[in-house]
């Protein structure tokens, strides 16, 4: 099944490959050094014994020399990566050619600058087998390297189960969650729009979670499904753009689904409204600038009017197909 209209190439057709258990999909753009050490780091991990998996690597339009590296780490270590080529920019759709790409009942998602914990596939397995209902989880993410800011981190030590908006911003973190392939099908996949190297930026995950809470799948949190962020970011200059994407991202999802008078959604924009501004009051009052939360207001707007565009843009593209039939017909 294919989540979007964009097409997708591969090694080799998907047909000839057999059944999986489970597939790790890696998403990656313009990063072959960064791509080379996790996926030989993929080495180490042990999987159960009576499990197929494979690795699919999602070249989400890279102008390096990304595939080069794909062949030559699996020639070299003998993994059972796969290559996907997506030419459509952004993290949505890349995760979606991974999804359609893939033949795992389960698709364990991971970054190109993460480490999975040796024991993450086992653990993974064995949260699906011990719950016939769960449909997704996301695990815990520690910092990889002490040097970097402590940002792009989940640390919670306890397991939860998601039951809402609330739990949104930190319960699954993207660079380690795992669905079964009927929750990712039920829900509709990621939205093309949304995430990294996208109009929209971020939020692919989250949106997407949100999504499949709306269709009342059981969502975990599960500490020890546990890997590391080797994200890299050691200046504030770096965290202040992350921290731009989050939020533009998170505004579109606002967006998007209070334009579908979903009230969870409106709820959760309008306590987060509240909160910056209460918080750009107390700056006031204590006479500081309110940096920060005319930052945060700004770029949720920013957000929703990237939402609006994109809206227009397909809008306007269902038009030009329609007119184009139209000529075709007379």
């Amino acid at each position: 099944m294919d989540f979007n209209d964009y097409s997708v190439r591969r090694s080799e057709p998907a047909s000839t490959f057999a059944a999986m258990d489970l597939s790790v999909v890696i998403c990656t753009h313009n990063r072959a050094t960064k791509l080379t050490s996790a996926l030989e780091h993929l080495q180490s991990l042990v999987a159960p014994g009576d499990i197929s998996w494979e690795i699919v690597v999602v070249d989400n339009g890279s102008t390096d020399n990304t595939p080069a590296i794909i062949a030559a780490v699996a020639a070299r270590t003998g993994l059972p990566i796969r290559y996907v080529y997506e030419g459509h920019p952004g993290l949505g759709a890349a995760r979606n050619a991974g999804t359609s790409e893939s033949t795992g009942e389960i698709i364990a998602f991971t970054d190109d600058d993460v480490f999975p914990a040796v024991d993450w596939l086992n653990a993974i397995v064995s949260e699906f087998r011990r719950d016939a209902e769960l449909a997704g989880l996301g695990g815990r993410v520690e910092l990889h390297n002490l040097l970097d800011y402590p940002v792009s981190i989940r640390t919670r030590t306890d397991r939860f189960q998601l039951s809402g908006t609330g739990d949104l911003m930190w319960g699954i973190p993207g660079c380690n969650m795992a669905f079964r392939r009927k929750a990712l099908l039920a829900v509709g996949g990621f939205d093309p729009d949304f995430g990294a190297g996208a109009m929209l930026q971020s939020a692919e995950d989250m949106e997407f979670i949100f999504r499949a809470l709306k269709h009342g799948l059981k969502l975990v949190y599960c500490p020890n499904v546990l890997a590391s962020h080797d994200h890299g970011r050691r200046t504030q200059a770096q965290v202040d753009a992350l921290f731009k994407s989050y939020v533009v991202g998170r505004g579109a999802m606002y967006a998007k689904h209070i334009l579908n008078l979903d009230k969870s959604m409106l709820r959760m924009a309008y306590w987060e409204m509240r909160g910056t501004i209460g918080a750009a009051l107390q700056d006031i009052a204590r006479l500081r600038l309110p940096r920060r939360s005319v930052a945060l207001m700004y770029f949720l707007f920013m957000g929703a009017m990237l939402f609006a565009r994109t809206l227009a843009t397909r809008g306007l593209g269902r038009l030009a197909r329609r007119t184009a039939l139209s000529c075709l017909v007379v």
